[in-house]
């Protein structure tokens, strides 16, 4: 409160308290006490405060009356309103003339002071005794049902369901200090007033402490702290996590032991029960530690991918865990987050997804068109690259591919997740590059036949990522090494060349590639500008038998915004 708001207030209350408060006055306060928050605490403090002073008594809480008959028998009322009788009802005194003479002058003559006799009346007495009803009533409820301060905001939530006293919050309710939640189903975002946003996943048992801190009993947490909540610090009932401009995640079982995974920044850990030693550590980024309930030993565990929930948005039901985005699994109609299916395949000619089918050798259009696939909302659309007819476009919303090389204009079969490359005669091939098999679940893999590329829509999958962003694209590219295991193979060194472009611009290359090549690792920082992605192979003189191109760990590294 502002210095001269708080003067103006302070009179009004003690002009109530004196009974000279006029009507406007006393609207005033009124109107203070409905609208301003924390005014019913500072006026209830005052008063007592004031009954503390003026009579030496300070109120209790447990003894309060419950009615007004039961105040009138309170032996501090027939005193009070004696005093106040005796005061109101006193005869006025005169004051005799005094003079006061300087030299040269005429005399200064003291007025006299007059007091102005008043009767109370029954009425005056019975209202003295409502209003002070009224103070103690308040201060009653404020000593027995606190009015808790808010701290945050429940900014988000899917499926929530709670054990809480009174109404179960909902997203955009404000939370007030010291509750203790027990957060039974589903995920839930909690944005601190002082800026750390947390994310609790069920079951969670928590306490609220204040604008930057809470207490977590039991569950799951993670926490984006901002410069400005720098300092936010996590209770368990092992340890404390004091963030240093951080992300970082913390569980709690149920015996009370913790462990905290550092996602970015760094973090002190201090383990050990109040009174007993202390053990601090200083962590950061991919660190994970743990403390063992009773203990103040911190110990050094594995880093575990996924492990916490980091982002939720309730609109379009997005769950993020942390991890990166699959582009591998995208080929295989799925979400980029494993939903995709091992051999799945984009079909070119039919502009969809399908199982993986063996269609020999195929003379794709080379006309400058891309082939969209309606079914993938992240994939832009396939192209066959050739250079040679001038316009070679690489996404529906016309990027061409600068500089690209002249092909035959053909291609073999259709690109996919992983799996094995179908050939003549039954064969199957599995995807190799530097002795390492790709294209499995733990492994995933984009095989593309030359001449092909299929271009992502990075917009696309921003949109469908609320909280997050796109940082890097990386992957592992070349010829698989097992070209010559085909019984189809002629024999010789077949070349190919390998490309990674952003917004139809070469960001990386493996020209004249060979499958004896050890495979090239690249890793590419993408900016929220970035649109197209594209992954193409080529053929090299006109030959594009057996480019089997293999972009392996094809992944989108997100963060959090």
């Amino acid at each position: 409160m502002e210095p001269r708001k708080k003067i103006e207030i302070n009179e009004l209350i003690l002009e109530l308290i004196d009974g000279t408060i006029t009507d406007e006055q006393f609207d005033r306060l009124e109107d203070w006490l409905g609208s301003e928050s924390g005014a019913v605490e500072y006026y209830a403090d005052f008063m007592s405060n004031y009954a503390e002073i003026r009579h030496g008594v300070a109120p209790d809480a447990n003894a309060m009356p419950s009615a007004v008959d039961q105040l009138a028998d309170n032996e501090i009322w027939p005193t009070m309103l004696a005093l106040a009788e005796s005061e109101m009802m006193a005869p006025s005194i005169d004051i005799p003339e005094e003079a006061c003479y300087e030299v040269g002058r005429e005399p200064i003559r003291i007025a006299e002071r007059i007091r102005v006799s008043r009767k109370i009346s029954k009425f005056s007495v019975f209202t003295a005794i409502i209003s002070a009803a009224a103070v103690l009533m308040v201060v009653a409820m404020v000593k027995l049902n606190p009015v808790l301060p808010s701290v945050g905001y429940l900014s988000d939530s899917i499926n929530a369901e709670w054990v809480v006293k009174g109404d179960a919050p909902i997203s955009g309710d404000v939370l007030k200090q010291s509750e203790e939640m027990l957060l039974v189903k589903g995920i839930a975002q909690i944005t601190l007033e002082q800026g750390a946003i947390v994310t609790i996943e069920s079951p969670a048992k928590f306490k609220l402490e204040g604008i930057n801190s809470l207490f977590l009993d039991s569950g799951n947490l993670t926490a984006k702290v901002s410069r400005y909540a720098t300092g936010f610090t996590v209770h368990t009932p092992s340890c404390s996590v004091v963030d240093l401009g951080t992300e970082f995640g913390v569980s709690v079982e149920g015996n009370g032991s913790s462990r905290v995974h550092m996602f970015t920044g760094k973090a002190n850990i201090l383990a050990g029960a109040v009174g007993s030693e202390i053990e601090s550590e200083t962590i950061v980024a991919e660190q994970a530690r743990s403390v063992k309930a009773g203990t103040s030993v911190i110990q050094t565990i594995p880093w575990e991918d996924g492990r916490y929930v980091r982002e939720i948005d309730s609109e379009t039901g997005f769950v993020w865990h942390g991890q990166n985005f699959n582009l591998a699994d995208v080929v295989g109609g799925g979400n980029g987050f494993g939903t995709g299916t091992i051999g799945h395949v984009l079909n070119l000619d039919a502009g969809r997804i399908t199982p993986r089918r063996y269609d020999g050798l195929l003379n794709k259009p080379t006309s400058g068109k891309c082939v969209a696939i309606p079914a993938s909302p992240f994939v832009d659309c396939l192209f066959v690259p050739d250079g040679g007819i001038g316009v070679n476009l690489i996404s529906l919303g016309g990027t061409q591919f600068e500089n690209c090389p002249d092909t035959n204009g053909c291609s073999f079969g259709d690109i996919s997740n992983g799996g094995i490359i179908q050939h003549e005669f039954n064969r199957s091939n599995p995807l190799v590059l530097d002795g390492v098999t790709y294209g499995t679940q733990q492994q995933p893999a984009i095989y593309i036949h030359g001449n092909q590329g299929v271009t992502f829509d990075l917009e696309a999958i921003r949109q469908a990522l609320p909280g997050i962003e796109i940082v890097k694209f990386s992957t592992l590219y070349g010829i698989s090494q097992n070209v010559a295991e085909d019984p189809t193979f002629g024999g010789g060194t077949p070349v190919s060349s390998l490309w990674v472009l952003v917004d139809g611009k070469v960001r990386s290359s493996k020209e004249q590639a060979k499958y004896s090549d050890t495979a090239t690792e690249v890793s590419i920082d993408l900016t929220g500008q970035d649109r197209y992605l594209s992954l193409v192979v080529t053929d090299f003189d006109g030959n594009h038998g057996f480019s089997w191109g293999v972009f392996a760990m094809p992944k989108l590294e997100l963060r959090r915004r």
